[in-house]
């Protein structure tokens, strides 16, 4: 029997560890270290990046458990960054690949597979 693909939302998925977010786009600017200590890019346009008080242990666990999500390094103020490379969609509508096999279903996850085939995907 082969391995069940598992998808939540990308705003569950950035939240799974407790962490908050704080929109900070005109760091694109002021900090070029986050370009260069981008971790799993993906070669797509960044479209808005938000401070994070993700430890580097909490970033490591996300990237680890769920597909999509990039992280960056800001040397200025010397915290972690969510690099959001999609722009204008809800997260609650954007899919994120399950990677942990052995994270538990929640119910977000449930509910996000049940729209999923709702529209056919």
């Amino acid at each position: 029997m082969g391995k069940k693909t598992r998808f939540i939302d990308y705003a569950h998925a950035i939240r799974w560890g407790g962490n908050d977010y704080i929109k900070l786009d005109c760091l694109m600017n002021l900090d070029p270290s986050i370009w260069d200590n981008m971790r799993n890019y993906n070669d797509k346009e960044i479209a808005e990046i938000y401070l994070t008080d993700c430890t580097v242990y909490e970033v490591e666990r996300l990237e680890k458990s769920f597909s999509g999500l990039i992280f960056s390094f800001s040397n200025l103020l010397n915290k972690f960054v969510l690099m959001v490379d999609h722009c204008g969609t809800a997260w609650d509508s954007v899919p994120v690949e399950i990677l942990n096999s052995g994270l538990a279903v929640t119910e977000a996850e449930r509910k996000f597979m049940e729209h999923l085939r709702e529209v056919g995907c």
